[in-house]
C-alpha cells in the first residue's frame, strides 16, 4: 500500500518463501523510477506462516515511482540490489 502524495506505505507479504531474521537474511524493498537505479524502500521478513508485514520508507527523494521490487538480501539491507528479484508489481 502506497501513499504517493505522503512517500510512505507499508507492504504485506503473504505466502512467499521463508525469510526469517534468524537465517541472516531480509527481504528488501527497491522503488524504481524508469531507467534510474533503484532506491532501498525497507526491508523486513516473513513469519513462521511466510507472511510479513514491514514499513516502506524511501533512503532518498525520488522524482517518480514506476514500480516496486523485492529481493532477498543480507540482514540489514544492503545500498543496491545484490540478490534476484522475487516480486515486482506496479
Amino acid at each position: 500500500y502506497w501513499n504517493g502524495s505522503r512517500k510512505t506505505g507499508f507492504m504485506v507479504v503473504s505466502n512467499c518463501s521463508p525469510v526469517q531474521q534468524s537465517q541472516g537474511k531480509c527481504l528488501e524493498l527497491w522503488a524504481i523510477c524508469g531507467s534510474e537505479p533503484p532506491v532501498a524502500a525497507g526491508i523486513g521478513w516473513t513469519d513462521d506462516s511466510d507472511d510479513g508485514v514491514f514499513q516502506v520508507k524511501l533512503a532518498k527523494d525520488m522524482a517518480c515511482i514506476d514500480k516496486f521490487a523485492v529481493t532477498v538480501e543480507r540482514t540489514g539491507g544492503v545500498p543496491a540490489p545484490e540478490g534476484a528479484i522475487v516480486l515486482i508489481g506496479q
